[in-house]
């Protein structure tokens, strides 16, 4: 039996990576700590990080979050808990990426992503 995936684990698992990805290109702004997100904030945030990701040039990367922002939109509106769990783990797999795509994103504008 698997367990359902919850606001908790993608922000366990992505969070590092969007925050990072959201305040890219901020001059004065500092990744927000992932460990303080709410599930409101976090959804925010990918939605940032999408916009960071097309100002870059980055469209294809761009393409996976906007479509995991509609899950997680999606997730946040509904009280069904099972429809919940759908759709975050839908959320997930158009996130499976994140790692790499900061990476990337780093290496693009010359800063370091720690692994």
């Amino acid at each position: 039996m698997t367990t359902a995936t919850t606001f908790a684990d993608l922000i366990k698992r992505h969070g590092r990576e969007i925050t990072f990805i959201a305040a890219a290109l901020d001059d004065d702004s500092t990744p927000t700590d992932p460990t303080t997100l709410t599930d409101t904030h976090f959804v925010g945030l990918v939605g940032d990080a999408k916009d960071t990701l097309e100002r870059s040039r980055m469209e294809d990367w761009a393409e996976g979050l906007d479509s995991a922002l509609t899950y997680l939109t999606d997730a946040l509106e509904t009280d069904d808990p099972t429809a919940k769990a759908l759709l975050l783990g839908k959320a997930d797999k158009h996130m499976a990426d994140t790692y790499d795509t900061a990476s990337e994103l780093a290496c693009n504008i010359g800063v370091n992503f720690p692994s």
